[in-house]
């Protein structure tokens, strides 16, 4: 970039070309054209500049420009780079940037998570279809510049410092494992439950010992005959005793 000089008039030059190319507004043109003249010098609070920044707010529809993400990508940066509020055009575009929810149940895979639809349409054929290579170019080029208003500087301040050369890895999606829990049935399920005590396993409860009401019948009954016998038994040697005499 070099400096314009009278970057005024250059603005407003750059400004009417990118409003009027074919009667149709060039939102990207316009924020570009910004971003241009404030790294060649131009400061945000320029009449001019704060002129073409009062209409690219103006086009902001819904938090995008254009009704695509690569055009509010670029006027988004813009915007940051003013100083100005960023927060609808980021929410618009995080919108259509997949995440492992939009992509649940769909053709997308993995691999695509990160990855920047163009338009809300575009988002919907790829979740039907996948991507391939009739759409993987749309989305390669919306995705480039719509990052830019996610966080990025001012195009005159990107540098290649600090860049990491290697991909980093696919989102993993695979939700984990899961376990089922116990239930325990409510009273009025009809159903009853058998609630195992840990303590049971390793100190088991002895039982209470002794005699119930009926063994101790029964005892009694075997006592008596253990007596009557003993008698009888002393009776006979008596008799026998007697006969010696």
């Amino acid at each position: 970039l070099v400096d314009l000089g009278d970057h005024t008039e250059a603005l407003k030059t750059l400004t009417e070309a990118a409003t009027s190319y074919k009667n149709t507004p060039l939102f990207t043109n316009t924020a570009m054209a910004i971003q241009g003249l404030l790294a060649a010098g131009a400061a945000a609070d320029d009449p001019a500049v704060l002129s073409a920044q009062a209409w690219l707010e103006q086009q902001q529809v819904d938090g995008g420009f254009a009704g695509n993400t690569n055009s509010t990508g670029l006027a988004g940066q813009t915007l940051a780079a003013l100083g100005a509020s960023t927060t609808a055009a980021r929410a618009y575009i995080g919108g259509l940037q997949l995440t492992c929810a939009l992509i649940s149940g769909t053709a997308l895979t993995n691999d695509a998570v990160g990855a920047i639809a163009w338009k809300p349409a575009s988002l919907a054929d790829a979740q039907q279809f996948g991507l391939d290579s009739g759409n993987l170019g749309e989305w390669q080029y919306a995705s480039v510049q719509a990052v830019l208003a996610l966080g990025a500087g001012p195009l005159a301040a990107l540098t290649a410092e600090g860049a990491d050369p290697e991909l980093p890895a696919a989102t993993d999606c695979t939700p984990p494992a899961s376990t089922t829990p116990s239930t325990t049935p409510t009273p009025s399920s009809g159903t009853t439950s058998t609630v195992l005590d840990a303590s049971a396993a390793t100190s088991p409860v002895l039982s209470a010992t002794g005699p119930g009401a009926e063994v101790r019948g029964q005892l009694w009954v075997a006592a008596a005959l253990v007596a009557v016998g003993a008698g009888l038994l002393v009776l006979a040697r008596w008799r026998r005793a007697g006969r010696h005499r």
